[in-house]
């Protein structure tokens, strides 16, 4: 819907980098969106060295007073992309699709608007998630370990890993249009990673609520195609758990002196420390064994965490058998 005021209801941020292969995928999904109200897409490309930047640049010359276009010079990460395309969001609410994922429902932005017009209690509004081989053919394993099941999400849910809904879900409350409001925690969090933190500031305003129904396509890559640079560094790099690790104790001492919630990190750093014994033992790197000695050292909670070891590593087989394609 292009209309030339400025009431626009919602702003869909679109983040890219080298996804020529997938990109048009997305922005059809966006553009089809049927809907009552007025929406915007502004598109980030951080500096992408494929063809991206020429099919983005179409799509934005089709549709000028749709498509907003923030190109970078040199690449600065998603967070910081993130941040600057919310900072020139004009709608009442912020939805999201990055350039590797896509919507299959042409009436996700109206329903789930309508749930967040009528539910004022409510920060923000998810769903349910498809996943997709690179093809974007349906995976046979449809689970997500980092993905909450709660239809209620609260703060008390998040454990420093727990998101309400995938990033191609969330529709929520522009935060960025309130007076005083600081979102450049974002980029200053981390340079790649940006749902988690985007997840916890937005918690200091209220619960996210999960619609049923599978309304957007999480597409998976396989580890030696993935372009992503979080992706990479979970899957690729063997200072991965220290990285994940630098980070939460950055999310950490920001709830601390920033916020009034009462949010607890334990169980992501218990979950970090099995993930750097297992990395370990399976012969990644001695690095993973300094790292998993770390973890425990400064939890002050040794035995605490030796004993957790078991959990956590039942939940990752659990995890691979679930998710086995």
């Amino acid at each position: 819907m292009v209309e030339e005021n400025n009431n626009i209801m919602v702003s869909v941020i679109c983040l890219t980098y080298n996804h020529e292969k997938y990109i048009e995928q997305a922005l059809q999904g966006i553009l089809k969106q049927k809907t009552k109200f007025k929406y915007e897409v502004i598109v980030c490309n951080d500096a992408s060295t494929d063809n991206t930047s020429v099919i983005v640049e179409k799509y934005r010359k089709e549709h000028p007073k749709l498509i907003k276009l923030i190109n970078k010079s040199q690449n600065e990460g998603g967070s910081k992309c993130l941040y600057d395309a919310l900072s020139i969001s004009r709608g009442k609410y912020l939805a999201g699709c990055e350039g590797d994922d896509f919507w299959i429902d042409e009436l996700k932005l109206q329903t789930q608007v309508d749930f967040l017009e009528s539910h004022p209690e409510y920060v923000g509004c998810t769903h349910d998630v498809l996943l997709v081989d690179e093809g974007g053919t349906k995976r046979r394993g449809q689970y997500v370990s980092w993905l909450s099941n709660k239809r209620v999400y609260k703060p008390k849910d998040f454990k420093g890993i727990y998101l309400p809904g995938h990033a191609s879900t969330a529709v929520r409350r522009n935060l960025f249009l309130l007076e005083g409001f600081d979102g450049s925690f974002i980029y200053k969090a981390d340079k790649n990673i940006g749902d988690r933190t985007l997840t916890l500031l937005w918690l200091n305003y209220g619960m996210f609520y999960k619609i049923k129904g599978k309304k957007s396509a999480y597409r998976v890559v396989r580890k030696k195609d993935a372009v992503n640079t979080t992706s990479k560094i979970y899957t690729l790099d063997k200072n991965g758990v220290l990285y994940d690790y630098n980070y939460i104790l950055k999310l950490e001492s920001y709830a601390k002196e920033n916020m009034s919630l009462n949010v607890s990190f334990e169980y992501q750093k218990k979950n970090l420390f099995a993930k750097a014994v297992i990395k370990w033992l399976l012969g990644y790197g001695i690095e993973n064994r300094e790292v998993a000695k770390r973890i425990m050292n400064e939890s002050g909670q040794k035995f605490n965490y030796v004993l957790s070891l078991p959990y956590f590593v039942g939940k990752k087989i659990i995890h691979k058998i679930r998710n086995a394609v």
